[in-house]
This record gives C-alpha cells, structure tokens and sequence, in this order.
C-alpha cells in the first residue's frame, strides 16, 4: 500500500467526490469548479500563460458560436390523426371518470 486515506475527519465522515456537472441546477459547487476552470481556459487563451506563448496578446480575436442548420423534416410535427372517441372531450379539456 502507498497510502491511505481515512474520512474519519470529513463532515459525516463522507468523502466529497466531484460530479463534474456543470449545471447549477444539478450540482451547484461542481458547477462553480466548472467556472472557474473555463474562466482560466478562455483567459489564458487571451492573455497568453499557462503554457499559451505571450504572444497570443497582440493577436485579434473573435468568437464565435456556430449552430447546425435546422431542417424542416427534423421540426416538422407528424400529421394528426382522427380521436379513436370522437366524442371524446378536446385537448385540455377536463372530464370525469366514469
């Protein structure tokens, strides 16, 4: 054994271990890791540091977000078809069980 690790000293002796969501809604503490990490990425990539030569300083930059086209085929509702009931009760409309 190289080492060893108690959880005897950790809050409800548990060991915390990262989701690596990055969602707040999901898990708000790894979502601000998640942040942070991102934050350093796109500064360095600016500034230069961290392994990225100084001299990305003086060079321009641009961001961009590219999405995919949207086809029709892919957003197109299927066509509707007939009530098995057609005195059934309308979409949203409320009804009492029988």
């Amino acid at each position: 054994m190289l080492s060893a690790c108690s959880t005897a000293d950790e809050p409800g002796e548990r060991l915390a271990v990262r989701c690596r969501n990055r969602r707040a809604t999901i898990c708000a503490p790894c979502s601000r890791l998640h942040a942070g990490d991102t934050f350093h990425l796109v500064r360095s990539g600016l500034t230069g540091g961290k392994t990225v030569p100084e001299a990305v300083r003086d060079r321009p930059r641009l961001f961009v977000t590219l999405t995919a086209p949207v086809s029709a085929l892919c957003t197109a509702s299927p066509t509707t078809t007939p009530l098995a009931d057609p005195g059934g009760a309308a979409h949203g409309a409320h009804t009492e069980h029988r």
